[in-house]
């Protein structure tokens, strides 16, 4: 198996080398122009090996198929990494990557569990290389806690990237006063994770203090979940864009822009 050199930028926003072998089905190659995102292009073969990453591999907080998310999953002290691909599943497999807390020059901002801080008795940081979270959440009234101002205000997607055994939570995800909240399906381990959506919440202007959060509101299993992190993304302010007869309009509040101050003014 060949070893190829990659340059893997982190949430530090400096660019590391990581040297580390190739998946057997193909070549990750970094997608152009999105910084922190590879993708390999998955045959509509019936039978391929299964789709195992080599370790030490960067933190993976997200993973796509063809566009949807697809579960991740580690051993427990994450020497072994398995994306878990739906039957038939085919498309570009895409990977996002951080270790650390990131604002991408498109606009994405990713929270990692690995600066957050905890605001109570129970939940706390758990790591490897590649695999960091944070767990032990059994005190629903523990929360979690990132300081950061970011550099783009108005309408963000909400993801969260979580694991869960067994039960079901509902949290809330709170930026800038924007909120939001999710309801949480167990993932079937502790080691599988998964990405899901959580809504939309708006960044006002006045944001030099904003400290995104996520409370639980309730949890029926022994935690409220692992996070892993949780990710925004840019998102247009209007409605979905419609057709009249042959007319379209595409209306300012209905774009999305792709940057870290370029945004869609309202006033």
């Amino acid at each position: 198996m060949r070893t190829l050199l990659f340059l893997f930028t982190l949430a530090t926003s400096a660019a590391i080398a990581e040297e580390f072998s190739q998946p057997v089905w193909g070549p990750l190659e970094p997608v152009e122009g999105v910084r922190g995102r590879f993708e390999i292009e998955i045959p509509p073969a019936e039978r391929i090996p299964p789709l195992m990453l080599p370790t030490p591999f960067p933190q993976i907080v997200k993973a796509t198929l063809g566009g949807d998310p697809i579960p991740v999953e580690f051993n427990e002290d994450a020497t072994e990494i398995e994306l878990l691909r739906p039957e038939g599943g085919v498309g570009p497999l895409r990977i996002d990557i951080a270790d650390d807390t990131v604002q991408h020059p498109d606009g994405r901002i990713v929270f990692s569990a690995r600066d957050a801080a905890v605001d109570g008795d129970t939940a706390k940081l758990e790591t490897h290389p590649g695999n960091h979270r944070i767990g032990f959440w059994s005190d629903p009234a523990d929360t979690v806690r990132w300081d950061y101002k970011a550099t783009r205000p108005g309408m963000y997607d909400v993801e969260l990237t979580y694991s869960l055994a067994a039960g079901g939570s509902e949290v809330e995800i709170d930026y800038g006063g924007g909120e939001t909240r999710v309801t949480l399906a167990p993932t079937g381990s502790w080691y599988r994770y998964t990405t899901v959506p959580a809504g939309r919440v708006y960044l006002a202007d006045d944001r030099a203090a904003s400290a995104l959060t996520v409370t639980p509101v309730s949890k029926a299993g022994a935690a409220v979940m692992n996070i892993k992190a949780v990710l925004l993304t840019p998102a247009p302010e209007g409605g979905p864009i419609t057709q009249e007869g042959d007319t379209v309009t595409l209306l300012a509040e209905e774009a999305t822009t792709h940057g870290v101050k370029m945004r869609y003014e309202p006033q």
